[in-house]
């Protein structure tokens, strides 16, 4: 079952950081960006397209996930996201 666990490292990474991004904007967190480097290899072993980059990433999940970004004045600082509420 070392898939299952890694599944949850990911996921908990992903979550985690992307929690992390949305109380301080600037860089995305560790967390977030090593959630995402776990998230392309489970997703390539399952024969499905990896996101390769953050923004991709991000993008994925609005559409997988169905989490929804809000855009506000500081949106120059990360791009096109710019805040993140589940």
């Amino acid at each position: 079952m070392e898939t299952d666990q890694a599944v949850r490292d990911c996921l908990l990474n992903l979550i985690a950081g992307l929690e992390e991004w949305g109380k301080e904007l600037g860089e995305p967190p560790a967390l977030l960006r090593n959630g995402h480097m776990q998230f392309v290899p489970l997703l390539m072993l399952e024969g499905k397209e990896a996101p390769i980059d953050l923004h991709s990433l991000i993008r994925l999940l609005q559409k997988q996930w169905m989490i929804h970004f809000s855009h506000d004045n500081r949106q120059e600082e990360l791009g096109s996201v710019s805040n993140f509420h589940l």
